[in-house]
């Protein structure tokens, strides 16, 4: 690197595997998530950034960074605007996203810089000013997700979903009421993506694990699969909730909760933070399948994601905040393919390539 200047980082065509100087205005950030790497459970966070053009870009913050930028997104000082000098940008199944590299990378809130300025005047024009919170910012399909959330044909109510003919995500405000003990509430999962592990004999006629998705040995993982009774005003259903919201739900990991069991002498029992669960009301967003719910009438459909309600229905309270990032993640999408061109020395800006 020493031997390389800034400018000619900032020029560098290639969107992936390069450091580059990024600077944004956050549009909506998520919850600490949990993510397993070799040395233990740590945590992520995702934050979506903008520049004055409204073009968009996803930054990624691991362990203690997470928190550090987490404290500072939840600070009163708006619009919030964040910098990576040398950030290191990557391109996976096409989608652009920066994080920071080692300690090479410098994280900057609010600097004082031009840029800042601009961007905070830019942002002034947008509703809301406010980051939006979100617990799903992580890929493409979150643009059926917030469908679900703001466009009222797709808000439902349990009777609804149970006798709809057209497969799809729709929304739902109902009440936890039981927590359904009937299976395992975990299972042994890839540590890359949410499938579920199977065994496959190995080239050396050893069995060995494989994940489907990933097609690969994958290392393995704990992931959540709760199933719950509940119930709104018309009826009742079971839900399936996984990982993400399980743990945004519950603040612990599965491995977490499943080291206490064992600890406790209950290895397959059900941890008691689970029916803090019960009296919860919370908007589901569940996912309607062909052959499942419609064809074999299954009343057991899969959550896609939650968001919790402070008190009583938000049913129609949900919709101003939601239809702008509904508007934004259709933006990230189109975009997916813009990476952040860097003007030299310390000019930052998002453009489009």
């Amino acid at each position: 690197m020493a031997n390389i200047s800034r400018k000619q980082i900032a020029l560098e065509d290639k969107p992936e595997d390069i450091l580059k100087d990024i600077i944004g205005v956050v549009k909506e950030y998520g919850t600490l998530e949990p993510y397993q790497y070799r040395g233990g459970v740590g945590h992520k966070l995702i934050v979506n950034i903008s520049d004055e053009r409204n073009n968009t870009l996803r930054l990624i913050f691991f362990k203690d960074h997470s928190q550090t930028v987490l404290d500072f997104l939840n600070g009163p000082e708006q619009p919030k605007v964040i910098a990576l000098q040398l950030g290191k940008a990557s391109n996976w199944k096409g989608l652009i996203s920066a994080t920071t590299f080692w300690e090479a990378t410098k994280i900057l809130f609010n600097p004082s810089i031009p840029e800042t300025l601009l961007l905070q005047e830019s942002a002034k024009d947008q509703t809301p000013t406010q980051a939006i919170r979100s617990s799903q910012l992580i890929d493409g399909t979150q643009s059926t997700v917030s469908i679900a959330l703001t466009n009222p044909e797709f808000r439902k109510n349990i009777m609804d979903i149970k006798t709809t003919e057209e497969a799809g995500r729709y929304s739902v405000v109902a009440k936890i009421e039981e927590i359904i003990e009937d299976n395992n509430w975990c299972y042994d999962g890839c540590d890359k993506c949410p499938t579920k592990i199977i065994e496959k004999e190995r080239s050396d006629e050893n069995m060995g694990i494989w994940c489907k998705k990933c097609n690969k040995e994958p290392n393995m993982t704990l992931r959540f699969k709760i199933q719950v009774k509940v119930r709104d005003e018309v009826g009742y259903a079971c839900f399936t909730i996984f990982d993400r919201d399980a743990f945004n739900l519950l603040k612990k990991t599965a491995i977490e909760f499943k080291d206490e069991m064992i600890k406790a002498n209950d290895e397959f029992g059900y941890p008691e933070e689970f029916y803090n669960l019960i009296g919860k009301e919370c908007i589901f967003v569940v996912d309607v399948k062909a052959y499942y719910n419609i064809e074999k009438k299954s009343d057991n459909f899969n959550v896609v994601t939650i968001v919790e309600t402070e008190h009583g229905s938000q049913r129609d309270k949900i919709t101003p905040e939601l239809t702008d990032l509904s508007n934004e993640f259709q933006t990230q999408s189109q975009s997916s393919q813009t990476s952040a061109k860097r003007a030299a020395q310390d000019s930052f800006s998002l453009e489009n390539e």
